[in-house]
């Protein structure tokens, strides 16, 4: 059975370095890299029930909304509850008292993906 992980991070390559990651560990998962939050949600917006990615990577510190903010247009939206795995180069303690306060956020890695990382994710979505 085929799944889909949405990757929400400013650089393109960094969609890209999930994406291998993910193909060496499994052929049924796609991974679907977006650029900005704003695109995210189009994307999200766009989906019938059925076709909800089962986990989304998402960077903390977006460019133009960071990924609290996207939560929050998630809900508004009234999204699906999917797993959300948090990403950042540098995880402020603020950022775990916020993550702690979602039910949706399962973990927080710290940059560079990794094998480990997506391992966790694949236990995650496949239950």
């Amino acid at each position: 059975m085929s799944c889909s992980v949405l990757c929400v991070d400013d650089d393109p390559l960094f969609g890209l370095v999930v994406d291998r990651i993910f193909l060496n560990l499994s052929q049924n998962v796609d991974v679907i890299p977006k650029t900005s939050s704003k695109e995210a949600l189009h994307y999200l917006k766009n989906l019938d029930e059925y076709s909800f990615p089962k986990a989304i990577v998402l960077d903390i510190n977006l460019s133009k909304a960071n990924a609290f903010e996207f939560l929050h247009h998630m809900d508004e939206n009234k999204h699906p509850e999917i797993p959300i795995f948090l990403i950042s180069s540098s995880p402020f303690p603020e950022d775990k008292k916020k993550a702690d306060q979602n039910s949706s956020i399962k973990e927080i890695f710290k940059k560079p993906f990794s094998v480990t990382h997506a391992q966790t994710i694949l236990e995650t979505i496949e239950g």
